[in-house]
């Protein structure tokens, strides 16, 4: 369990933004309040995932599986936040 939660933890965190930002466009509307909600909703995520790389940071591999645990966790971790930050993106630009 462990090491799917390594895994797949930025992937989750995109997997939320990803639902509560369309829950908040979809339901709720485009006005200024849930734009900034989507900005807050993208900040909390990217801290997530940062929060996620330190602390991913600072667990040092024993073996091979770790080694390649750690670094497929990374990989991860930089899609999840190039995608979090995409998505939030244009909650900046929208009048």
């Amino acid at each position: 369990m462990k090491t799917w939660l390594i895994l797949l933890g930025g992937l989750l965190l995109w997997a939320v933004h990803f639902f509560v930002a369309y829950f908040i466009g979809e339901f709720i509307g485009e006005t200024q309040g849930p734009r900034l909600a989507v900005l807050g909703l993208t900040l909390v995520c990217l801290a997530g995932v940062a929060a996620l790389g330190v602390l991913l940071r600072g667990m040092r591999p024993e073996d091979d599986h770790d080694r390649w645990r750690r670094s497929a966790a990374f990989g991860t971790l930089a899609i999840s936040f190039v995608a979090i930050f995409w998505q939030g993106f244009p909650a900046l630009f929208v009048p």
